[in-house]
């Protein structure tokens, strides 16, 4: 049996190169075959006991160039690098392969995508470093005494938990960024923030972002309680415990938040502080505003 079949597709519109992602159902080794011209339908009919009705359709694929999968051998998941699909761009493809190295007669669908372009927008919030309210939390009665800091560290800021004899500690985390090049009129079709950080404590932890419309600029105490209020996932992942680039996907609220043409605000919890969960020691994501040059960012994907 050396038939296929597709199962998902996902595109990296954020990576570079551009790729994109095929899944099948069984093991095998494919190429894609993809083209900037849209195929040509012909139509065929068919003539029984002198009636002439439709039969079919021929496609017809032309000047399309050959790509082989990332991956050697057969395999289920196949990634497909384009160095030559710029931004912008619609491209029409297919895919056929061989499983066990014999040809196999599966042929995929012509699949098409337009490659969104790509906005990168800066942490643009005191020229690019994050700030945090901090409170003192007492979670048996509800009543946040909240306060201002900022430690003077412009390079590391926290969202943490963390309970000392005095009572519960809690950090969130303001994130502003530049979206004045997002003119109102393109179509967002995906977004994700981008920043350094690395978790502390014992417990894998999970950041989030959530909605920080309302935060001032600069941030006041009072933001403290405002981000308390504000629960609802906009991007979340989990935090290694080394330092690296954590992607956080915005989800279509996430998206719905966003201000083109001026200034977009989220927060930044953790989600043992929106679930409402005290912690038992010190728990916390320390995020880099400046980690080698490279502060948090904002990117978009849109089409104009």
């Amino acid at each position: 049996m050396n038939n296929w079949a597709v199962s998902d597709i996902a595109y990296k519109v954020f990576d570079v190169p551009f790729n994109l992602v095929l899944t099948t159902f069984q093991p095998c080794h494919l190429w894609s075959y993809y083209t900037l011209e849209p195929p040509d339908i012909h139509k065929t009919t068919r003539t029984i006991r002198g009636l002439t009705s439709p039969w079919g359709a021929y496609f017809c694929f032309v000047g399309w160039k050959v790509l082989e999968q990332y991956q050697s051998g057969d395999t289920l998941e196949h990634t497909f690098y384009f160095y030559d699909w710029p931004e912008c761009t619609r491209y029409y493809f297919l895919f056929k392969g061989t499983v066990a190295a014999a040809s196999s007669p599966s042929v995929s669908p012509i699949f098409n995508f337009h490659r969104p372009s790509i906005l990168t927008c800066p942490c643009t919030y005191s020229c690019g470093y994050l700030v945090a309210p901090r409170g003192r939390y007492d979670f048996q009665h509800e009543s946040p005494v909240a306060f201002f800091i900022d430690d003077g560290d412009v390079q590391r800021h926290m969202i943490s938990q963390w309970a000392p004899d005095w009572g519960i500690s809690v950090r969130r985390e303001g994130l502003f960024f530049n979206t004045a090049q997002l003119d109102p009129s393109y179509s967002v079709q995906s977004g994700r923030v981008e920043l350094n950080a690395i978790r502390g404590g014992i417990n894998p932890l999970i950041m989030a972002l959530v909605k920080g419309t309302s935060l001032h600029d600069p941030l006041v105490f009072t933001d403290f309680g405002y981000l308390k209020n504000q629960t609802t996932n906009l991007g979340s992942t989990y935090v290694d415990t080394w330092v690296h680039w954590h992607y956080l996907y915005l989800t279509p609220p996430g998206l719905a938040t966003l201000n083109p043409g001026g200034v977009s605000k989220l927060g930044l919890r953790l989600m043992t502080d929106i679930l409402y969960h005290p912690p038992t020691g010190e728990e916390y994501i320390r995020i880099y505003s400046d980690y080698s040059g490279t502060p948090p960012a904002l990117k978009i994907a849109y089409t104009r």
